[in-house]
C-alpha cells in the first residue's frame, strides 16, 4: 500500500513538473513574441515618421522661396518645427531627439555621369600633387574616349587586360556609372581612404548640374580651383560678408569656368532623414527633382529607406 502511495504521488510531482515546465515555455514564447511586437512596432512607427517628414519637407521646398543656398517660408506650419530657412549645404538639423534631417543640393556635389576629368582630378588631390592629378585626368580621359591611343599618364586597354585576376576593359564612353568604376581607373584605386571617403559622400550620378562654389568649404574650394587652403579661406571669408565680391574674387581664379561651375542652386535635392523609435531605427535617403515641369511639380529621382 505504502508502495502504491509513493508511485502515485512521484506520478503526481511528474505531472505538475511538466505542467509547470509548460507553462514556464508558454510564458518565455509569450515574452519573446511580446518584444518582437514590439520591435516590429517600433520599426513600422520609426518609418512613419520619416515618410510623415518627407512629405512636410517636399510641401515646405515646394511653397518656398530660394536664393543661392537656401530655401525659405515663414507661413507654411510645420508639425515637425522646421526652420523658416533651410540651408542646402547638408548641415544636420536635429529636429527632435529621435528625427535628424539633411538637405544637400546637388549643385554642391559631384555628378559622376559628366564631370570634367580635370574636375574629378582637382577633387581627388592636393595643391601639391601635381603629378598625381596629371595621372587621373589622363586615366580618366583615356577610359572615357573611345581611341586606344595612351595619353602621357594615362591608361588604355592594355594596362587592364594584363591586370591578374582583374582583367576588365574600359568604358570608352563619357558616363561613368557609379564610384565603384571610377575606383577602377588607374591612380584612382590608390588614393588614401580619408580622401576617398570625402569624394564618394560628395559624389553622385543624375543629370548634369553645375557646381555652386557659394555652397563649397574651403577645403573643397582649394581641391577644385587649385588655389592654396590660405586663399581658399580669404574666398571663404569674403563670401560671408560680400557674397558679390566673392563671386568676383573667384571667376579671376585661373582654374574657374563658367561650365563647370555656378553660383546658383540646382533644385536638386538629396533628402537625409534619420528616425529612431525605441530601439529601432530608419534611415530614408531620396533624390527629388525640384524644378517645376509641364506634368508633376516634382520628380523623384531615388529613394532608398533601410
Amino acid at each position: 500500500m505504502k508502495s502504491s502511495n509513493s508511485f502515485a504521488l512521484s506520478i503526481v510531482l511528474w505531472i505538475v513538473f511538466i505542467i509547470m515546465l509548460s507553462v514556464a515555455i508558454l510564458l518565455n514564447f509569450a515574452k519573446d513574441n511580446a518584444q518582437l511586437t514590439t520591435e516590429l512596432n517600433n520599426k513600422l512607427l520609426a518609418e512613419i515618421k520619416a515618410q510623415s517628414l518627407l512629405e512636410e519637407v517636399k510641401y515646405t521646398i515646394l511653397m518656398s522661396d530660394y536664393d543661392s543656398g537656401s530655401f525659405f517660408n515663414t507661413l507654411a506650419p510645420s508639425k515637425f518645427h522646421l526652420p523658416s530657412r533651410l540651408y542646402l549645404d547638408n548641415r544636420t538639423y536635429q529636429l527632435t531627439e529621435e528625427i535628424s534631417l539633411q538637405l544637400n543640393d546637388t549643385s554642391s556635389m559631384i555628378n559622376l555621369l559628366y564631370a570634367p576629368s580635370t574636375y574629378i582630378a582637382n577633387a581627388l588631390t592636393s595643391f601639391t600633387q601635381r603629378q598625381k592629378r596629371f595621372v587621373l585626368q589622363n586615366s580618366l580621359e583615356d577610359w572615357r574616349d573611345e581611341d586606344n591611343v595612351v595619353r602621357l599618364n594615362g591608361a588604355e586597354d592594355a594596362t587592364y587586360s594584363h591586370k591578374r585576376h582583374k582583367k576588365f576593359h574600359i568604358r570608352n564612353m563619357d558616363a561613368i556609372q557609379d564610384i565603384a568604376e571610377l575606383h577602377l581607373i588607374r591612380g584612382y584605386n590608390d588614393i588614401d581612404e580619408e580622401r576617398w571617403r570625402a569624394f564618394s559622400e560628395k559624389a553622385y550620378v543624375a543629370a548634369g548640374v553645375s557646381t555652386n562654389l557659394l555652397l563649397l568649404n574651403a577645403s573643397e574650394l582649394s581641391a577644385l580651383l587649385k588655389i592654396t587652403p590660405s586663399q581658399a579661406r580669404t574666398l571663404v571669408h569674403s563670401r560671408k560678408r560680400d557674397p558679390e565680391l566673392f563671386k568676383t574674387l573667384v571667376q579671376a581664379q585661373e582654374n574657374y569656368d563658367d561650365e563647370t561651375y555656378t553660383f546658383f542652386i540646382s533644385r536638386q535635392v538629396i533628402i537625409t532623414i534619420k528616425v529612431r523609435h525605441g530601439k529601432a531605427r530608419t534611415e530614408l535617403k531620396t533624390l527629388i527633382d525640384f524644378r517645376p515641369n509641364n506634368h508633376t511639380p516634382y520628380t523623384l529621382v531615388t529613394f532608398t529607406q533601410n
